[in-house]
């Protein structure tokens, strides 16, 4: 199974600690962000990634080349409207993912575990899936958080602003080719998050829930406060 990684944004809410360098190459605890995510994965038995580049994508080719020295292998597509979006990165994507029956979709600013990534990969479920997180209570930064509804096993809403919600999206996805049609459908509406072609296959009834286990575990390290949160815990993040 292959993995896309977005990693086309600026990430202005790290910039204090990024700095000069592209967001996904900020160290926690000596080691870069999607460097970490890359090894976890390939833990998990995932060695194929296609990561979308946008700001500084120069600066992640050069630091991760062709992924060799990581025992992976790393094909690049470039975001040209990185500002844009993250639904256009994904969909930048659809060439490079041509004969694959699934593939995990994941955020380059997202620490996760290796439970984490075989649980979703071991779901039986047809659909396509999102990994979700009951804890509520449990969330770190929940006000910031993407929540979702579902109905039994079905996702039925998504998004940050939703009042009724039983979950939180992890940012890790395992979805189907059909999920490129979705998204095609989203651009030419003009709606250009990953949320917005997600919502297409809500309205087709091809969205489900893979609800983490206990001992899986994520952090979307998206401001200063989650970053320190990181390197305090990083043990929980393997």
């Amino acid at each position: 199974m292959k993995a896309i990684i977005i990693a086309a944004g600026m990430g202005t809410r790290l910039s204090a600690i990024s700095g000069e360098i592209p967001k996904p190459l900020t160290p926690v605890m000596g080691i870069p962000l999607l460097e970490r995510i890359l090894s976890v994965c390939r833990e998990a038995g995932i060695t194929q990634f296609v990561i979308i580049t946008g700001y500084l994508g120069a600066k992640l080719q050069e630091y991760f080349g062709n992924g060799d020295w990581l025992n992976v292998d790393i094909e690049y597509v470039q975001n040209d409207e990185w500002e844009k979006p993250n639904g256009l990165s994904a969909y930048k994507a659809k060439a490079a993912l041509q004969g694959e029956k699934d593939f995990l979709l994941l955020m380059s600013d997202h620490l996760f575990n290796r439970d984490m990534v075989e649980g979703i990969m071991a779901d039986t479920s047809e659909e396509n899936l999102l990994a979700i997180d009951k804890n509520i209570d449990g969330i770190f930064d929940l006000p910031d958080a993407t929540k979702v509804f579902c109905e039994g096993r079905f996702i039925t809403d998504i998004g940050k602003e939703i009042v009724e919600y039983n979950g939180i999206d992890c940012g890790m996805f395992r979805l189907k080719a059909n999920f490129f049609e979705a998204m095609a459908e989203a651009l030419n509406k003009g709606r250009e998050s990953l949320s917005n072609g997600v919502a297409e296959l809500i309205q087709a009834g091809d969205f489900a829930a893979h609800f983490i286990s206990p001992s899986a575990r994520w952090l979307d390290v998206d401001t200063e406060e989650a970053f320190y949160f990181a390197e305090e815990n990083i043990h929980l993040f393997r």
